[in-house]
């Protein structure tokens, strides 16, 4: 929130009293800023937006949550996938020290208990 509010140049309370339309013009204005930035993900950008919407309604103010939306990018498509079976094998067998074959067997933990969940949901 700070960080939309040093950028549009307002305060908290200054934001506030902001009439709705030039409220939403500089919310939709941080929204495109954001969209370009590659710096924003779009699960950023909608925690950043989460953040405004909150301070907003404990305000009284409404904002265009469904409009701003739509300026959302694109999500963008990762090379990261899960490690398979046959990789963490690997791993094991290369490794020599004990405590390499900890951390492997740990991350495979929280790989196989991350996977568990994910089923039972």
């Amino acid at each position: 929130m700070n960080a939309f509010l040093k950028h549009v140049g307002k305060d908290h309370e200054s934001f506030v009293m902001l009439s709705d339309v030039d409220r939403n013009i500089i919310l939709e204005d941080y929204m495109m800023f954001c969209s370009k930035n590659d710096r924003y993900a779009r699960s950023s950008i909608k925690g950043i937006f989460a953040a405004i919407d909150k301070f907003l309604v404990v305000n009284d103010k409404m904002m265009n949550k469904k409009k701003l939306m739509m300026f959302l990018p694109e999500q963008k498509n990762t090379e990261q996938r899960a490690i398979t079976t046959e990789e963490i094998r690997l791993l094991l067998l290369v490794a020599q020290k004990a405590r390499n074959i900890a951390i492997v067997h740990s991350e495979k933990l929280e790989i196989h208990q991350s996977i568990t969940y994910e089923k039972n949901t």
